[in-house]
């Protein structure tokens, strides 16, 4: 019985220590169940399209050799009448659609300036115009290798109209 004595707690228990030094990384468990699916963002907004257009441009010019571009074609324009505005178009394989506005009806203008880029599209063959008579405004068409074509009454707004349906 004495043995039993000397083993047990005589008194109230003392004040707590330190704690220790922190213990070593156990190993990681495994993933748990994926969570239930978030709500849907906010729309985002579209790039205005004469932005996506420049930047198709830009990334054409970088993708194209230094010689990469040509002149297919060229055409004469007339609009109005009273002094009418007369010049030369030229048209890019790439699309591209330079103008030189003469000076005035006699005398021819000094330089090329580029109007606009009339698609994406990178194998342009041809540019004519169907000249404007006493009832009608000039009509102009830009085609493709590829059969696709576009028109425009102002050089600057084109619209693709369709594709020609080529033999395969």
């Amino acid at each position: 019985m004495l043995l039993l004595a000397a083993c047990s707690a005589t008194g109230p228990p003392g004040e707590t220590g330190p704690p220790g030094e922190p213990g070593q990384l156990g190993e990681a468990g495994p993933p748990g169940v994926q969570g239930p699916e978030g709500p849907i963002g906010p729309a985002g907004r579209s790039a205005p399209e004469e932005l996506v257009r420049e930047l198709e441009d830009a990334i054409q010019k970088l993708e194209t050799s230094e010689t990469g571009e040509q002149i297919i074609s060229s055409a004469h324009f007339t609009f109005g009448s009273a002094p009418p505005v007369t010049g030369f178009v030229l048209l890019s394989n790439l699309g591209n659609v330079y103008t030189m506005k003469n000076v005035n009806p006699t005398t021819v203008g000094s330089e090329f300036s580029h109007l606009t880029r009339i698609d994406s599209q990178d194998n342009f063959v041809a540019l004519t115009i169907l000249p404007k008579t006493e009832v009608s405004k000039p009509h102009f068409l830009a085609i493709t290798a590829s059969g696709r074509y576009y028109y425009s009454k102002d050089l600057k707004n084109w619209t693709f109209q369709a594709a020609v349906p080529l033999a395969e």
